[in-house]
């Protein structure tokens, strides 16, 4: 059938690219075909654009998939040809409520290429960075809504590019059931990244600021969006600083946004990674801003391998505005660090085990996560919490990597509000034999940072060769209302303890230490800590007491502690109690202060 004599009745049906001139002989150039029928069809309203099951048909140029059209590969391939020598060079673009399903796209690109991973990427959601428009004709490409990607096979062979890139404001969409090869050199399988309209940068916040304010320019962040079912081959490309090597699926300055499914054989930068981007949602329309990195959800992920990468890797800094903050004093129109309420689940992942091992799971200037269910082995920590985290919850499995099984600690910018959730498991941790004082949980500089119920050494005795302390709270920089409860020690190194609450003199820093227990075997309860925490309460007047156990046989004449600051009615309670006698009470408030028997 020629092109003229297309009925254009039944382009609203199905429509073949042999129509239009298509060959599928893997030589001749289909692009013009395949356009022309996606044009043929829109232009009568929509419907389906589709491709003889087995043929490969080879495009020197990526097809746009325009609004209400579904392209249907049907089996087929697309090869790509880009040349890139004119600056972007799309792989197949989509647009509202189009759908591409149903076949392979590779890209086989030459010629020099831009920086960003999504030029030469198999398929492209939203425009390039720069390609945004203006406030008064933004890109056709931006904020494109009710979009599907399904059962498709996709790949490109060019360096630091991704299968699927999505940028931008582009909204409730779908991507379900894909297929991304092996490859030495692909970023990443999808990336979710944050756009914008008219003139933004993020290395200039100042006039980025007075851009936004004039209402010439905005940020677009994608949002409403499910990633689902995705299985990925060996992405092996070389980590060698930031934002180089490969992530399973990148979400950058996005919200309402679930990944769910995801299997791979191997990654090197991060499995799962979150960010809030450069600039984060300061210059998001006013409807946005209170969506900014709110309900983002991960589910059941799983990567064979991050050889020196991370497992986890989230953080909702938008660190180019704190940086002008502390760098030109620029007034934020809102908090740098961002309030997410992020939940990952079911993540499990092995790491390099050698010496340039990452942290597994790594929590780091974030407000508000929970982490469930985690699996991290061969890491350089389980998982580490560091500067500028506030209110985050973590449970999991943290097992033979090389230092701590869980390690909270910054020396400045210390976590605050960490809980580690009830039945967390921690053990065979400290593989790195040059490591000191291997931890299932290590905590140091911190504040209100608790422990409850976790689960310290290997169950059978003998397996726990390298974890030397079950809890241990370091002297290094110290954490300070610390609490421990409901724990339970089934084994640590020969010699080792299993709780060791910084040291003799800190009585004041451990809030609350109660009901954590030991097995049998182990022959020390408690270590380094003489006067045993029990309970932290403030009184009717507002002065902060505590109750403590001890033995009269650490105390000055069996009643008055050798040392510590101490207020008017804190309380140690004899755990060897002479006849008539329960304990010793602070009379007078001092260093130690005056006691008495009662």
């Amino acid at each position: 059938m020629s092109k003229s004599s297309v009925n254009k009745s039944k382009l609203n049906s199905i429509v073949s690219v042999l129509d239009f001139g298509a060959v599928g002989d893997n030589s001749t150039d289909d692009y013009s075909a395949f356009q022309q029928a996606i044009d043929n069809v829109a232009s009568a309203g929509g419907g389906t654009v589709q491709c003889v099951g087995g043929k490969t048909y080879r495009l020197t140029a990526g097809p746009i998939v325009k609004d209400k059209v579904l392209l249907d590969l049907n089996g087929a391939t697309l090869r790509l040809t880009l040349v890139g020598t004119g600056g972007y060079d799309y792989g197949v673009r989509v647009r509202n409520y189009a759908s591409v399903i149903n076949g392979t796209i590779s890209v086989e690109s030459s010629g020099t290429v831009g920086s960003q991973a999504g030029i030469h990427a198999a398929i492209d959601i939203g425009p390039m960075y720069g390609d945004g428009g203006t406030v008064a004709s933004p890109s056709a490409e931006e904020g494109v809504t009710g979009w599907t990607l399904r059962n498709l096979k996709l790949s490109t062979n060019r360096d630091g590019k991704v299968a699927i890139q999505v940028i931008g404001g582009a909204n409730n969409g779908l991507i379900d059931n894909i297929e991304v090869p092996s490859s030495s050199t692909c970023a990443g399988a999808v990336h979710l990244d944050w756009g914008f309209v008219g003139n933004i940068s993020s290395s200039d916040v100042p006039t980025s600021r007075a851009n936004f304010n004039a209402g010439t320019a905005y940020t677009t962040h994608p949002n409403n969006i499910i990633i689902r079912n995705i299985k990925i081959g060996s992405l092996s490309r070389t980590k060698s600083g930031v934002d180089t090597g490969s992530d399973l699926v990148r979400l950058s300055g996005v919200y309402n946004v679930t990944v769910q499914n995801i299997n791979a054989v191997q990654c090197t930068y991060a499995a799962v990674r979150v960010t809030s981007g450069d600039l984060g949602f300061e210059f998001a329309l006013a409807a946005v801003k209170p969506l900014g990195m709110l309900g983002i959800r991960w589910d059941n992920i799983a990567v064979q391998n991050t050889t020196d990468g991370w497992l986890i890797y989230c953080d909702s800094l938008a660190d180019n505005v704190a940086a002008a903050v502390s760098g030109v004093g620029y007034s934020p129109l809102m908090a740098p660090l961002m309030e997410t309420d992020l939940v990952v689940n079911q993540v499990t992942g092995k790491g390099s085990g050698g010496a340039s091992a990452s942290p597994g799971l790594y929590v780091i200037q974030i407000k508000g996560a929970v982490y469930t269910n985690i699996n991290a082995t061969g890491y350089s920590h389980g998982c580490l919490v560091d500067e500028q985290v506030f209110n985050v919850q973590i449970h999991g499995r943290f097992y033979a990597n090389r230092g701590h099984g869980i390690y909270i600690h910054h020396g400045t910018f210390k976590p605050q509000d960490v809980l580690v959730m009830s039945g967390t498991s921690c053990y065979q941790n400290g593989q790195d034999a040059g490591f000191s004082n291997p931890a299932g949980i290590c905590v140091e500089g911190s504040v209100r940072c608790r422990v409850d119920g976790a689960q310290l050494g290997h169950r059978t005795a003998a397996s726990e060769t390298t974890q030397s302390y079950g809890l241990f709270l370091s002297t290094v920089t110290k954490a300070t209302d610390f609490e421990a409860e409901n724990c339970h020690a089934f084994s640590v190194k020969a010699g080792g303890t299993a709780y060791l609450l910084l040291g003799t003199l800190d009585y004041g820093l451990v809030r609350l230490f109660r009901n954590n227990s030991v097995e049998s075997a182990i022959a020390t309860k408690i270590g380094g800590v003489a006067i045993i925490p029990i309970n932290r309460f403030m009184g009717t007047d507002g002065v902060d007491r505590a109750h403590h156990t001890a033995s009269r046989t650490i105390l000055t004449a069996d009643i008055t502690p050798t040392a510590g600051s101490w207020v008017t009615g804190d309380v140690i309670f004899y755990s060897n109690p002479p006849a008539g006698k329960t304990g010793t009470r602070c009379e007078t408030a001092g260093s130690p202060g005056t006691w008495a028997q009662f």
